[in-house]
């Protein structure tokens, strides 16, 4: 799909404030004019602000009730242009009650598009779907065509942010009839650019390329009626629509695989980005297109460094569903240059922008259901509450019946008597009534404050999670480095089950020998991170302070006491925490190498065979056994150049996937064949390669255990 372009606030707002009335110079002192003059030069920036402060009370003090309506609306479009959204709202709210109060309809629905579009830029699409109807039903009880343009305009900027494409197309199309059928159009000038601008970039994204090209074709006349205008705001913008033109061109032949064509109108509009001074924005824009046009001519490099241009403008202006656009628009680029390794980097970078994203959007879900949950609830107890009330005055209807036959044939006495002790009941019922009203209340207040504390309570865990990730992951080494150190090469496969990991990888270098091992603990998530950070530290005291590092065997015997003791594991209490872990220590001098195991395998590929390495059936911390009972054991090998080794944790066999319905586990044999298959290829690749036929194993499965790999070639 082409890229979605945008049309900046700032841009909006300019031609909005342009397009709306000016004051009248009649109702102005001198001064007053100037400040005036200074605001619209100053507009978008921090400095129109104060100015249009003391124009507004210069204009109130004077009585220029005109004037100050239009300072007040242009101190809105101010703050939306120095993006603070939250601010616009509140000022809009303040404005719309002030300019409603002078009856002044000119300024109150630009305010009111305003306050809209910033609910757009902070998500709030349900809330400014309401307020863009509530706008479309007074402009047509009033009449108003550009109110009912505005409000149109809002619903399908709506549409368009939720990928609602064709309804976006359908809306801005009935917006610019609208405008057509009035016999206003001159007037109406730079609302009718404004809504065709719109219209062209939801075309991109409709099936009928031909009918695509025919909106542009009527844009580009568009764009020269507005530009042969009197209007400032043709000077200042007309070229920026011209170039925006030309990239929806390019962006439509790029879908029709019409290359000369979209190279033409990339050219045309890099031309006029030369020439003019257009915003940076649209850099961006270009550099989208001309990455989807290098990769057709499988210019796949090309097409990669463009792609990292505008994500990085997107990324620096927090555009961040561009950006996951620019991004895996570069990893399709690097994927088919053969850039393996630096997918990673960038899926990974869409996975935390996608998170970010999926987060907000929940967290938004859940207040909005929470609420009404609440409401659903109260008004559960209100019906109870009704049904009891029907219920005792069913009975008090029965009692009076019943007390109405008594008094045909009672003295009046009796009648008064009954009366009274029926509006004491009623009075009881009241502060009943009254009693469980303020319970209810009582009870809702509670149950807010509580859900406001779990929700700060889950942010604060999921922060230091997430911070624990960061620490975790820069204890890890960087095998990379390892090239300069006697062997050829290594590469990890790490991908923890629950943000941290259980497993992890280690590695010692000594004066002539390189010590390897990748290790599985007990559980996964927190405890399983506790686990690895002990595991990696006693493994560093184990080696550091050791003249000659100790062959794989001693160390893993000396790994299972240093961690008995540092968990106090002893006696029938103790936890029965530990780990399964594989170590290889290789002498780069000899090319000969020793090898231990405790519970977990080697695969050693070697004479062009793979061979599994056992480990002892025995774990780290494991106090069924001892060395007298079950002793390690190293296993002696020698290599050649080329051979290679694979360490892992048990996450990857472990694995649930397939074509079977409800999966079957990957196994050893299938980790086994999996290797057998990749084991001749360049290290950067096998990563790539295993991870990809990981995820195509695991399928719609979900990943229940931490998953770790390091492959060594000597």
């Amino acid at each position: 799909m082409p890229t979605r372009l945008e049309m900046t606030p700032k841009t909006l707002i300019t031609l909005l404030c342009l397009g709306t009335a000016t004051v009248a110079g009649s109702q102005t002192t001198d001064e007053l004019d100037m400040m005036i003059s200074r605001l619209e030069a100053a507009s978008g920036t921090e400095n129109a602000l104060p100015i249009a402060d003391s124009a507004y009370s210069l204009a109130t003090a004077l009585g220029d009730t005109a004037t100050s309506d239009y300072v007040l609306m242009n101190r809105v479009s101010c703050l939306q242009q120095l993006s603070l959204y939250d601010s616009t709202i509140i000022w809009a709210d303040r404005v719309e009650q002030i300019l409603r109060q002078h009856g002044n309809y000119d300024y109150i629905y630009p305010t009111i598009y305003i306050r809209i579009l910033s609910y757009i830029e902070v998500g709030k699409y349900q809330l400014a779907m309401q307020q863009a109807k509530k706008l479309l039903a007074e402009a047509n009880e009033r009449g108003s065509l550009v109110a009912k343009i505005y409000a149109m305009e809002c619903q399908g900027l709506v549409n368009s942010e939720q990928g609602r494409d064709d309804e976006a197309f359908a809306t801005y199309t009935n917006c610019l009839n609208e405008i057509e059928n009035s016999g206003n159009v001159e007037e109406l000038g730079s609302l009718k650019l404004e809504v065709a601008t719109f219209r062209i970039q939801a075309a991109q994204h409709i099936e009928n390329k031909n009918q695509a090209l025919a909106v542009l074709d009527q844009y580009s006349r568009i764009i020269e009626e507005f530009g042969s205008s009197d209007s400032n705001a043709a000077d200042m913008f007309i070229e920026d629509y011209r170039l925006m033109m030309h990239v929806c061109y390019a962006n439509i032949y790029i879908d029709t695989n019409n290359r000369d064509q979209a190279l033409r109108h990339l050219e045309m509009a890099q031309d006029i980005y030369e020439q003019y001074p257009i915003v940076e924005m649209y850099k961006a824009y270009l550099n989208d297109a001309r990455a989807r046009l290098e990769m057709l001519d499988g210019n796949y490099r090309e097409a990669t460094l463009c792609a990292d241009s505008a994500g990085t403008f997107y990324h620096r202006n927090n555009q961040t569903k561009s950006e996951i656009k620019a991004l895996r628009l570069m990893m399709r680029g690097l994927y088919l240059s053969k850039q393996y390794t630096d997918i990673y980097n960038v899926a990974e970078r869409i996975l935390t922008l996608n998170d970010s994203l999926n987060t907000q959007s929940y967290s938004k879900a859940v207040e909005e259901y929470q609420t009404m949950l609440q409401v659903d609830k109260l008004s559960m107890e209100a019906d109870k509450l009704q049904i009891e009330a029907d219920k005792l005055q069913a009975r008090q209807t029965m009692w009076i019946f019943i007390i109405i036959t008594i008094v045909a044939v009672s003295t009046i006495v009796v009648l008064v008597m009954k009366r009274r002790r029926q509006q004491e009941r009623q009075k009881i019922l009241s502060e009943q009534k009254k009693l469980l009203e303020e319970e209810v209340e009582r009870q809702t207040k509670e149950l807010r404050l509580q859900k406001t504390e779990i929700e700060m309570k889950n942010r604060d865990i999921t922060d230091s999670i997430n911070y624990a990730q960061r620490i975790q992951t820069a204890i890890l080494p960087n095998l990379n480095a390892l090239k300069d150190c006697g062997i050829e090469g290594a590469f990890k496969l790490f991908i923890p089950c629950n943000i941290v990991s259980g497993d992890f990888y280690w590695n010692f270098i000594g004066k002539e020998n390189i010590i390897f091992a990748c290790a599985d603990c007990t559980g996964h998530g927190v405890p399983g991170a506790f686990m690895s950070m002990i595991g990696t530290t006693i493994l560093n005291d184990l080696c550091e302070h050791q003249p000659e590092p100790p062959s794989p065997a001693e160390l893993l015997e000396l790994l299972h006491i240093s961690l008995l003791q540092v968990l106090n594991q002893s006696g029938e209490s103790a936890s029965k925490d530990g780990m399964d872990i594989a170590i290889i220590n290789y002498n780069t001098r000899t090319r000969k190498a020793q090898i231990a195991g405790a519970r977990r395998p080697t695969y050693v590929y070697r004479n062009g065979e793979m061979e599994e390495c056992k480990g002892v059936k025995r774990s780290i911390g494991e106090r069924d056994y001892t060395r007298e009972t079950l002793p390690f054991v190293d296993h002696e090998y020698e290599f050649a150049k080329g051979d290679t080794v694979y360490l892992c944790s048990d996450g990857l066999a472990d694995q649930f996937g397939g074509p079977t319905p409800n999966g079957k586990r990957l196994k050893s044999s299938g980790l086994t064949k999996m290797l057998n298959t990749l084991v001749e290829l360049p290290l950067d690749q096998q990563a790539a390669k295993i991870e990809e036929m990981y995820y195509e194993w695991r399928g719609s499965c979900e990943q229940f255990d931490d998953i770790s790999l390091i492959g060594i070639r000597f």
